[in-house]
């Protein structure tokens, strides 16, 4: 028994380490307010991996006697639905917008009424 026991803290270890791997680059985004160079389709891919596995967890009924797992597989989809989200937000803001059509491009030219000819 507790030979079993002594082996579960790996996945305990794991489990921490899965849940603080992102946040580095979590912050890394919030910090740069960009996320340019990240691939939103290897976070969703993954993010279908995560519901497979949660999926097989759950329909097999081994949600509870794989906690540790079912655990992991949830937050690992949160934080890549949070960069992918991130990544959507700040492409979104970072977009630079064009000058307004009526809006004279040089701030000092005079606007003068059109008169007719």
């Amino acid at each position: 028994m507790s030979v079993t026991l002594s082996w579960n803290i790996f996945s305990y270890l794991g489990l921490a380490f899965a849940v603080i791997y992102r946040i580095p680059q979590i912050t890394k985004i919030y910090r740069t307010k960009k996320a340019d160079d990240i691939s939103s389709y290897a976070y969703l891919t993954h993010n279908g991996a995560y519901i497979s596995f949660i999926l097989y967890l759950f329909g097999t009924g081994k949600q509870r006697e794989e906690w540790v797992l079912c655990f992991y597989y949830v937050m690992g989809m949160a934080q890549n639905l949070l960069i992918f989200a991130m990544k959507r937000y700040y492409a979104k803001s970072n977009i630079v917008q064009p000058n307004e059509p009526n809006e004279p491009n040089e701030p000092n030219e005079p606007n003068e009424p059109n008169e007719p000819a």
